[in-house]
């Protein structure tokens, strides 16, 4: 193997690896077929790319309803009981406080959100709701403008401005970092608006969904909003964008709806659930990939807008309530306490090394052209690559 032209350093992954090359000049037809062959093969594989996953369990007897990760070192879960776990050790350990902020643990937690690693806000029942200022260390109790409503999820774009949705149609605001909150807007014919999303430290443009396939945008930062048309009298849990006209909606029933025109028209997408379900959740990406989770605890992936789906572990026997995704870590809550991880090697350098690694098990002992060619389909691979990951929201 002394002829290699290129050898990988590995370090914790391969956002963080480094490369070394040796000058060579063989390229030969074999080589370069079965590379590209096993290239194709791998980026279209997905059972080859969920590289491995875990599941953990908290306790059979707490649901865990919403999953917010910052890095590794901090991820967190709102749950039933008005607790929340914490995880300073990528999810594989986790530190479980309950009736945070002084809450009554007869309050569940619907949704949990941080802008960085330091703070975060989390509500739920009965306006029950909570923000940390040290890393969840501490929680403090918020006042909201309507204490009366259920919360189903809060989002800010920065430590200051913040967004809650919840029952009776309600639009609640914050430009204090949670200390107060008023009224921003009611719908008045919706009974609950189920989630609200904008894209990444811009709220110019928001969108919200909710019950009886309701769908709303604004412009102007949640001012003004116009209505638009679901084509869907189904309930709207989860909304998406990749980028400002590429976005998803799920919901009851198996709905998936999307929108190539920042919500204009939406059009259904067939369901990959088998028979009764819901799906809970979205990730979504700008290049048409999504990550669905079901009511029947499964998980699907598209790589073309909804015309395929391909299922992705772990398998669960309980309702997948919420996923995040941190680059090449997909992690899923559940009812029932568990908690699933699962690597996703969706990187093309990651890809590209796949096809290496599968490229050399082909070459016997000794054969320095074939080791060679795979040497240089592989650089050639590398320098092609975007090196940019592909990233869900």
């Amino acid at each position: 193997m002394s002829n290699i032209c290129f050898t990988p350093l590995v370090k914790n992954n391969f956002l963080n690896s480094d490369y070394k090359f040796k000058n060579c000049n063989v390229n030969k037809l074999f080589g370069k077929f079965f590379f590209l062959f096993i290239l194709f093969f791998l980026s279209n594989t997905s059972t080859l790319l969920s590289q491995w996953s875990s599941i953990k369990t908290i306790s059979q007897n707490l649901n865990l309803n919403s999953i917010y990760a910052v890095t590794p070192g901090h991820i967190f879960i709102a749950t039933d009981s008005a607790t929340i776990l914490k995880s300073s050790e990528g999810g594989f350990n986790w530190t479980r406080t309950s009736g945070v902020g002084g809450i009554s643990q007869s309050n569940n937690l619907y949704t949990i959100f941080f802008i960085d690693s330091v703070n975060g806000w989390a509500a739920g029942t009965k306006g029950s709701a909570v923000k940390t200022t040290n890393s969840g260390n501490t929680w403090t109790p918020m006042t909201m403008a309507d204490g009366n409503i259920t919360i189903k999820q809060i989002r800010f774009v920065d430590s200051l401005n913040g967004w809650a949705v919840g029952n009776s149609g309600k639009i609640q605001i914050t430009t204090d970092g949670g200390s107060s909150w008023s009224i921003q807007h009611t719908f008045q014919s919706v009974q609950s608006i189920n989630s609200i999303y904008f894209m990444p430290e811009d709220a110019q443009t928001i969108w919200v969904a909710g019950n009886s396939g309701f769908i709303a945008k604004s412009t102007n930062e949640g001012i003004n909003w116009i209505n638009l048309n679901s084509g869907t009298n189904n309930d709207l849990l989860c909304i998406k964008f990749g980028d400002r006209n590429i976005g998803w909606a799920v919901g009851k029933s198996g709905t998936i709806l999307l929108t190539v025109n920042g919500g204009i028209n939406w059009i259904s997408v067939p369901s990959p659930i088998i028979g009764a379900g819901d799906i809970n959740s979205i990730l979504v990406s700008s290049d048409g990939s999504a990550i669905i989770a079901c009511s029947n605890g499964r998980l699907y992936e598209t790589y073309n807008f909804g015309n395929t789906w391909v299922d992705v572990e772990p398998i669960f026997n309980q309702s997948i309530n919420s996923i995040f995704f941190l680059p090449l870590l997909l992690y899923s809550v559940t009812n029932g306490g568990n908690i699933g991880i699962t690597y996703l090697a969706r990187t093309r350098d990651e890809i590209c090394y796949d096809a290496y690694n599968l490229c050399l098990n082909k070459c016997n002992k000794g054969q320095t052209e074939c080791i060679e060619s795979c040497n240089r389909m592989f650089i050639d691979c590398l320098r092609k690559s975007s090196k940019i990951n592909l990233i869900y929201y």
